[in-house]
């Protein structure tokens, strides 16, 4: 029987599956645009106009294949996420679920709270940099543990110090 987490690492690998796929057919999509405005077909060659219509005309009230003009500066991209993963036990070994989780960046700034599953697994997304995770239940959890993401990490398992 799988577990929570483990349905979740799958249904995200296949999300990223399909980002990608529609990235090629977004791709595929603009090179088609781009070889329709400049009077090309598919296949490459340049496409004859229609007798009395010059290359550049356009017939009244045709859509508009170019896109937009970006409106400011361009945004800077993100920096990819990486899925980190803590796994919590208690001192029996056993999974402690509920378990309240902030992770703090290098500046001391919680920047993402969550709790422990009934597996003792927590997750977040976190771009690379260096955090800490303090991990609190009364009375039978009290932990801190410090990680790095590095660039290019696709998962990070983390572990408290025993």
């Amino acid at each position: 029987m799988k577990s929570g987490l483990n349905m979740l690492e799958e249904i995200l690998d296949k999300m990223s599956t399909l980002d990608r796929r529609m990235q090629v057919v977004e791709t595929n999509l603009k090179v088609l645009l781009n070889s329709k405005n400049a009077g090309l077909s598919i296949n490459g060659s340049v496409a004859e106009p229609p007798i009395g219509v010059k290359m550049n005309d356009k017939p009244a009230g045709a859509p508009r294949l170019e896109a937009p003009e970006p409106k400011g500066p361009p945004k800077p991209k993100a920096a990819p996420s990486s899925r980190v993963i803590g796994r919590i036990k208690g001192q029996d070994g056993k999974a402690v679920p509920n378990v309240s989780v902030t992770v703090y960046d290098a500046r001391n700034n919680a920047i993402k709270r969550t709790r422990t599953n009934r597996a003792g697994d927590w997750m977040a997304f976190l771009p690379p940099g260096k955090y800490g995770a303090e991990c609190i239940l009364e009375g039978k959890v009290n932990e801190n543990v410090i990680f790095t993401v590095s660039l290019g990490d696709k998962i990070v398992r983390v572990a408290p110090p025993r």
